[in-house]
C-alpha cells in the first residue's frame, strides 16, 4: 500500500512538472516571438502559434496519462542500449583509430539503429517517412546533412548506420560513450588546430578502402529552425571525396519540433507532450566533385552549398554561430533574464569588472 501510494506521488509530481514545463514553453515562445527581427536571427526564430485551449488541455491530457509512462519507458530502453553495447565492445582498444573488429561494430550499429526507432516511438511517437534511398556501397560516402534538433540522429541513423562527428570528450560519457565508441565515431579535440584534416583521413579512408561505416556530417556547425540554410563550413570537404545529400524537415502544426530559442528541458518536455510528431528524410544521388573541386576545398564547399540549397528548397543565409548567440540573449532580455552567451555579452561583463 505505501509502496503504491509512494508511486502515485511520484507519477502525479512527474506529470506535473512535464505539463508545467511544456506550458512555459508555449508562454516562453510568445513571449519573444518578434516579426521584425534582423535578418542574421531570423533561422534561428521560431514561429509557433500562441497557445490555445486546444494546446493547453491535448498537454494536460498527454502530460498526465501519457508522458510520464512515455519517458520511464525511454529510459529503460537507454540503459539498456548502453549495457548491451558496454558488453558488445568490452577488451576493445579505443586508444587507436583503427576498424574495429567485425561482429562488435555490426552489433553497435544493428543496436543503435534499434534503439533509436524504440526511442522516437517512446519519446515522441515520431513517424519519419523517407524518400529516396542510399547506394548499395553507402559506406564509402559522407552524407551531408541539414541540423535541426537534437531528433536528427536518432531519425536518420536507423536508414544510414553512419558514423558521426563528435567532441572527444563524448567518448568518456558515463552514458552512451563506449556504444558511440563502437559506431567508428571520429573525435574531434575543438582546442586543437587541423581537425578538419582529421575528418579528411578518415574520408579517404572511407572511399579508398570502404572499411568504415558512412561518415555523417552537418556543415552549416550548429542548429537552425529548418527554414534556412547557414553557410557550410569548408572543413567536411577538404579530402575531396562524393559527399550524398540528405535533407531532415518535420512537418509540425502546433510545436515547432527544432532546438532553436528555447532551453533542453522545455523542448524535451514539449516534445513529450504531443500526440505524434512527423519527420521527413530524403535522401539524394551523391554528388561527385570535379578535379577542380577536389584540389580546392573552398570551392567544392561552395559548389555544393548551393546544390544543397536548390534540392532542399532552403535560402543559404550569411548569419553564424555569434549571431545565434546574440538571439539567444536578446530573448533572456526580453523576458527579464541576464544575457550570458554571446562574445558582446561577455565584453560588456569584462568593462564592468574592470
Amino acid at each position: 500500500m505505501v509502496v503504491a501510494l509512494l508511486f502515485g506521488v511520484l507519477y502525479c509530481a512527474l506529470a506535473f512538472l512535464i505539463i508545467y514545463k511544456s506550458i512555459s514553453l508555449r508562454l516562453w515562445i510568445s513571449k519573444v516571438r518578434n516579426k521584425n527581427l534582423p535578418r542574421a536571427w531570423i533561422p534561428f526564430a521560431r514561429n509557433d502559434p500562441d497557445i490555445g485551449v486546444y494546446q493547453v488541455v491535448k498537454i494536460v491530457i498527454v502530460g498526465f496519462f501519457l508522458a510520464p509512462t512515455r519517458l520511464f519507458l525511454l529510459i529503460v530502453a537507454a540503459l539498456v542500449y548502453d549495457l548491451s553495447c558496454r558488453i558488445a565492445v568490452i577488451g576493445i582498444d579505443f586508444s587507436v583509430d583503427k576498424p574495429l573488429p567485425y561482429w562488435p561494430a555490426q552489433y553497435c550499429q544493428w543496436a543503435t539503429a534499434a534503439g533509436s526507432r524504440v526511442m522516437m516511438l517512446l519519446f515522441a511517437g515520431v513517424w519519419v517517412r523517407p524518400k529516396g534511398s542510399l547506394p548499395k556501397d553507402k559506406e564509402r560516402y559522407t552524407l551531408m546533412a541539414n541540423h535541426t534538433g537534437f531528433l536528427d540522429t536518432l531519425v536518420s541513423h536507423p536508414f544510414t548506420y553512419s558514423s558521426y562527428v563528435a567532441k572527444k570528450e563524448v567518448a568518456k560519457a558515463p552514458l552512451f560513450g563506449k556504444a558511440f565508441c563502437g559506431l567508428h565515431n571520429v573525435w574531434i579535440d575543438r582546442n586543437a588546430s587541423g581537425q578538419g584534416e582529421v575528418m579528411a583521413r578518415r574520408q579517404r579512408e572511407m572511399w579508398e578502402k570502404g572499411c568504415y561505416p558512412a561518415l555523417t556530417l552537418y556543415p552549416e556547425g550548429t542548429t537552425t529552425n529548418g527554414r534556412a540554410l547557414l553557410k557550410f563550413r569548408k572543413g567536411g570537404f577538404i579530402a575531396g571525396t562524393p559527399c550524398i545529400p540528405v535533407v531532415t524537415r518535420y512537418p509540425w502544426k502546433h510545436y515547432q519540433n527544432a532546438y532553436e530559442a528555447i532551453r533542453f528541458d522545455f523542448a524535451l518536455f514539449a516534445t513529450l507532450t504531443e500526440f505524434v510528431n512527423y519527420c521527413e528524410i530524403e535522401f539524394f544521388p551523391p554528388y561527385y566533385p570535379s578535379e577542380e573541386e577536389k584540389k580546392d576545398p573552398g570551392l567544392y564547399c561552395s559548389n555544393f552549398e548551393a546544390h544543397f540549397s536548390k534540392l532542399s528548397g532552403l535560402e543559404v543565409v550569411d548569419s553564424t554561430l555569434e549571431d545565434k548567440k546574440e538571439f539567444w540573449d536578446h530573448n533572456l532580455i526580453v523576458c527579464g533574464e541576464k544575457p550570458r552567451y554571446s562574445a558582446k555579452y561577455k565584453e560588456d561583463v569584462g568593462k564592468k569588472k574592470a
